[in-house]
């Protein structure tokens, strides 16, 4: 199994990593980029998006959205925990 799933609408690059005792997520919206040669004319806002992470024994109360400066709250669904960003415009840093 993935350790980390990402459903919603567009192009979403996902990237995962282990900082000290936290995990990272940066999501970067490429919807609307041309694949060659990778340019993108303006930001399409998408979203909703679900993002459930499978658990290493830690169990946030919250994932903290650092490029929008919020929280939002999560749940755990059988191994995994979950929660949903309403709108990704550019991209999110997300530290669980």
């Amino acid at each position: 199994e993935l350790p980390i799933k990402v459903c919603g609408p567009g192009y979403i690059l996902v990237k995962m990593y282990q900082q000290e005792m936290n995990r990272v997520i940066h999501l970067v919206n490429l919807t609307g980029c041309n694949k060659n040669p990778g340019y993108l004319d303006e930001f399409i806002p998408i979203g909703p998006i679900k993002v459930s992470v499978k658990l290493d024994g830690k169990i946030p109360k919250f994932a903290e959205l650092k490029v929008t400066g919020s929280r939002v709250e999560t749940k755990l669904d059988g191994q995994y925990i979950t929660f949903e960003i309403d709108s990704l415009i550019d991209h999110e840093l997300i530290v669980l």
